[in-house]
């Protein structure tokens, strides 16, 4: 028996070892861009949602499903808008709200990504990244998470919950 866990234990050391591949995790300024970055995108969908009395995200006037409409999210703001989050290029008097982000705030400076998922009125916030985003957001709520896999190495808080 002992010889047996002797040759296994040598078998095991025989075994050819398999380089460790080295995870380069974002730098502390990397962090801070992220925690910005997330306040900006934050505090423009709050000042959206001051002006309008709704979410950013859904095309004036539409009644369409939010999950395939992302891209008002950005143009509302990214863009002059109206009360009724009617979009146009440049401030002027008929649309005086915003823009409230530069379409480089969306930026998402873990993953590079700077698209938005938009949740459907029906579908619930996940628990976790995924990766296939930049950001996520609840156009119901206003909640929105950071769709970045990982964690800040010093103290394990995921990218998910900054």
């Amino acid at each position: 028996m002992l010889s047996a866990v002797v040759l296994a234990l040598l078998a095991v050391m025989a075994l050819p070892q398999r380089p460790q591949v080295r995870f380069s995790a974002p730098s502390p300024s990397t962090h801070r861009t992220l925690e910005i970055s997330a306040q900006a995108l934050r505090e423009a969908v709050n000042h959206y949602r001051r002006d309008h009395g709704e979410w950013p995200g859904l095309p004036p006037h539409s009644g369409l499903d939010r999950k395939h409409y992302s891209t008002w999210l950005v143009r509302q703001l990214c863009m002059a808008s109206n009360g009724h989050g009617e979009v146009v290029d440049a401030a002027k008097p008929t649309h005086p709200f915003g823009p409230y982000l530069e379409s480089a705030g969306l930026m998402n400076p873990v993953n590079g990504r700077s698209d938005v998922y938009l949740l459907d009125e029906n579908e619930c916030m996940p628990f976790a990244a995924d990766g296939h985003s930049a950001w996520i957001f609840d156009p119901c709520n206003g909640e929105l998470h950071m769709n970045a896999m990982g964690c800040i190495e010093a103290t394990g808080q995921r990218y998910f919950d900054i």
